[in-house]
């Protein structure tokens, strides 16, 4: 019978591998204590006073932001596209057996409290504009939204509460600045 031999490269590529990904956890975590001791002098490993505590920022690109929503949206069919600081939301709806198309657009703004604050520009069925204050009616008594989604019908405005979006471990997100025309979007996720 053959012996088995040990080949040493793959050993030393396996360990080389260990030793970058015990790396990696290891300055993710230095960085996310830094973050928590740089701000007041809260607790360690979440707040208990309620107040939001940064753990790291994410940046993104408006083409970026534009793809994950796609990705994410793609069961529902509907499509939403950041152009500018709007904001439009497509998606088609069957009526005696042809497919209209229905479009929202939004003027989008990072409030101070860290949430996303859509204010309705205009509502499109086919070729048919709607009011808007109909609209947004109709779409609050028919929508079924989570319930980080507030629609205020009076000042046509859809207010996403970013802080009560969980991620994984009850980590959150807050908005620091949204300006898609300039693709500058920053979100800070904590605690």
């Amino acid at each position: 019978m053959h012996s088995r031999s040990i080949n040493g490269w793959k050993w030393a590529f396996l360990t080389l591998i260990g030793v970058l990904v015990l790396g990696c956890v290891l300055i993710f975590f230095l960085f996310s204590s830094a973050a928590g001791d740089s701000g007041d002098t809260g607790s360690q490993g979440g707040s208990t006073n309620g107040e939001f505590q940064e753990y790291f920022t994410v940046q993104a690109t408006t083409g970026q932001l534009n793809q994950l929503l796609q990705e994410e949206a793609a069961s529902e069919q509907v499509d939403i596209q950041f152009s500018g600081s709007t904001a439009e939301v497509t998606a088609g709806i069957d009526f005696l057996g042809r497919t209209i198309e229905a479009a929202m657009q939004f003027e989008t703004e990072a409030v101070e409290d860290g949430n996303l604050l859509l204010t309705l520009d205009r509502v499109s069925v086919g070729a048919f504009s709607l009011p808007n204050q109909q609209a947004m009616s109709l779409l609050a008594s028919q929508a079924d939204f989570p319930e980080a989604v507030e629609v205020d019908t009076q000042n046509q405005q859809i207010r996403i509460r970013m802080n009560q979006i969980t991620i994984g471990d009850d980590y959150s997100l807050r908005v620091e600045r949204f300006q898609p025309e300039k693709d500058d979007i920053v979100f800070n996720v904590g605690k």
